[in-house]
């Protein structure tokens, strides 16, 4: 509680004589579930009042669904190339639905009427790709692969609000749960609506070709380019291309390692250097100059305003794709 003097609830004849009259004007005094009223300070009147009159002066409900699931299929016309297609989605939805309720917290922290507002959305996400491996193995010792793709991915989502807000009566027709819907709004309500749908989407092509000699001496070299959609860079920079390499040595297939293979069985040195691109901090079409409404002005002497505009963003045109660099070296044994 806000102050020592005031109980947490009180039974129906033993309130205060503030809360009495709180009643007796018509305000809404929120009860436990032994019909005890929760208690008001009769000293403070903040922003902070009784907790469980925080906590029920609401209802809201939530609900949604999540359906994800993929499939591929190989195809091997022959030996050693593969070609696989996969395709994977997700489906989800959200609903979400809060009534606002009277309550008496304080003199500054009350409300007289019923207030509904509703929300609902839905997310769609796939993705599909589709690549090729060849591996072939030359004289028992040289071994080349190679593997070729590309993946192409989207994800919308659209959503609508509703709102009901009370205008000197219950935005619903009763203070009543079952008519806590915005169909039932009565004359008065200040109705509220909005909504909208958004795509994002994204281009992939991979490639990588490596050779073995026994097992002994590796090597490796990957190429990939992703395009960006509108929405985070512009059409100039919208593609990032990220190459890495990697080499392999496995010493302990060296003849003169054979006397120490009873110490370390196996012994690699392996090095590499690529790069990985990120948008993870680009959205909203970033790049632009956006204007909105900025007020409005006299012009001369005149009596009448004009209205103007102004940027409210300044955008950069400049912005790519950001480029992680990373290089390893190790040295890997084996026992």
């Amino acid at each position: 509680m806000m102050d020592p003097l005031t109980a947490v609830s009180y039974s129906p004849d033993n309130l205060p004589t503030h809360m009495q009259n709180a009643l007796n004007q018509g305000k809404t005094l929120l009860q436990d579930e032994n019909g005890n009223y929760y208690g008001v300070s009769n000293w403070y009147a903040g922003e902070n009042y009784n907790p469980f009159i925080m906590r029920d002066n609401n209802n809201t409900s939530y609900s949604g669904f999540n359906v994800t699931g993929s499939i591929y299929a190989d195809l091997k016309p022959f030996d050693g190339f593969t070609f696989t297609s996969r395709f994977g989605y997700r489906l989800s939805g959200y609903r979400y639905a809060a009534t606002t309720l009277p309550y008496y917290g304080n003199g500054s922290q009350n409300r007289d009427y019923v207030g509904q507002s509703n929300t609902s959305s839905t997310t769609i996400y796939y993705q599909w790709e589709n690549f090729a491996n060849y591996t072939k193995t030359f004289n028992d010792a040289h071994t080349l692969t190679a593997m070729l793709g590309m993946s192409f991915q989207e994800q919308s989502y659209d959503y609508v609000y509703g709102s009901l807000t009370a205008n000197g009566d219950h935005a619903v027709l009763q203070n009543d749960p079952g008519f806590y819907y915005l169909n039932y709004a009565s004359s008065s309500a200040v109705k509220g609506v909005e909504g909208e749908k958004t795509r994002s989407a994204k281009m992939s092509y991979f490639g990588r070709v490596g050779y073995d000699y026994k097992g002994r001496y590796m090597v490796q070299a990957s190429l990939r380019a992703d395009a960006a959609d509108l929405s985070i860079l512009p059409v100039s920079n919208r593609w990032g291309y990220f190459p890495a390499v990697s080499a392999g040595w496995t010493i302990s297939e060296e003849n003169f390692f054979e006397p120490l293979k009873r110490y370390v069985p196996s012994l690699k040195l392996r090095g590499g250097w690529g790069q990985n691109g990120s948008l993870a901090a680009l959205s909203g079409y970033p790049y632009s100059t956006d204007m909105s409404s900025i007020g409005i002005y006299p012009l001369a002497n005149s009596s009448s305003y004009t209205s103007a505009v102004g940027p409210s963003s300044l955008g950069n045109d400049g912005l790519k794709w950001v480029t992680l660099k990373k290089a390893i070296r190790c040295i890997t044994p084996g026992v």
